[in-house]
Order: structure tokens, then C-alpha cells, then sequence
């Protein structure tokens, strides 16, 4: 009653028990070169109250911060210093550094119009001062749209996307 049937089952047999030990001795040695790296991996992603990543701030993606940008439906908010800022920043960016009091953040803002989003990024890895300012923006204009791009600098020039060099403009030169 064996036949040709249980021949082939029996290898099938083989071949999973073959694979899962390949499978398990590849994660081990994965586990372990990571932990020989000088800057590991984590295994897994701590939980978002652990990133410091507020649900109720919308964070935008590269990908649709790049699209935003090439239609020209997003304003660049960088709240980086303003030396990091002249050393180079995305192309029509507004630098709004840490300092920058309510009355600051209007006038920069006020020749902008409502319909296009504000993309807040900073340097960071964890973006906090971006995504205070997003707050604090929300809390001024709860008509607009506001979006985190986290790690947004690095992102950007990783992507090789548009980036320029300089001071921010003079208020005469944004308005015209």
C-alpha cells in the first residue's frame, strides 16, 4: 500500500523539515551579525507611544511629499538652525527655526495661500521640534493642512530631490 504515493510524501517530508531548518539557522546567523554590527538593528519597531510619534499628526511619506512638491501643492516649513538652513535646504523652503515667536510664524506664513499644505521636516531622526511647530501651526490656522515629514532632510537629499543653498529671503523678495 506504500507505492509511489508515499515515496513521494516521505520526501516531501524531508524537503519541509530541510527548509524550516534553513529558514531557523539563516535567523540565527542574521540575529547574530547584526549584533557583531558597530550600529545594530532593531528587531523590531518600538510601539508608536514609544517613538514619540503623535496618531493625531499627520505624518506625510517621502513619496507624497516629492509628488506635493513637483505639482506645487505644498509649502516647505524647515525648522532647522539657520546656519544648517544656509548650508543648504529644500528648493523654496522657509526656515522657521526653534526661537521663532507666534508673530514670526504668521508673517512667514501670511503671503501663502490656504490651499497649499505645510510640510514641517527638520533634520532629526525623531523630528520633535517639527512636530511641535505642526502643533502649534494647527493651533493658529485650523483651516490648513499641516504634515510631519520625518527625518525630513535626510530623506530628501537621500532621495536626491531639489535642494538649494542661503539665507532665508527677505520679506519683500517671498511676497514677490
Amino acid at each position: 500500500m506504500g507505492g509511489p504515493t508515499a515515496g513521494i510524501l516521505g520526501r516531501i517530508r524531508i524537503m519541509v523539515r530541510q527548509g524550516i531548518g534553513i529558514f531557523l539557522l539563516a535567523c540565527v546567523v542574521a540575529v547574530f551579525a547584526n549584533a557583531a554590527r558597530p550600529r545594530t538593528l532593531p528587531l523590531f519597531a518600538p510601539p508608536l507611544w514609544r517613538q514619540g510619534v503623535d496618531a493625531s499628526q499627520p505624518v506625510v511619506s517621502i513619496d507624497q511629499a516629492e509628488r506635493l512638491f513637483l505639482y506645487k501643492k505644498a509649502a516647505f516649513i524647515d525648522v532647522r538652525a539657520p546656519e544648517l538652513y544656509a548650508a543648504g535646504h529644500i528648493r523654496g523652503a522657509r526656515n522657521i527655526p526653534e526661537e521663532s515667536g507666534e508673530r514670526f510664524l504668521k508673517e512667514a506664513l501670511a503671503d501663502l495661500p490656504k490651499d497649499l499644505t505645510l510640510i514641517v521636516y527638520g533634520g532629526d531622526e525623531t523630528s520633535a521640534r517639527g512636530r511641535s511647530l505642526s502643533k502649534e501651526l494647527g493651533l493658529m490656522d485650523k483651516a490648513r493642512k499641516i504634515r510631519v515629514l520625518l527625518k525630513g532632510w535626510d530623506l530628501w537629499v537621500a532621495n536626491e530631490l531639489p535642494i538649494e543653498a542661503g539665507p532665508n529671503p527677505p520679506a519683500k523678495a517671498k511676497a514677490g
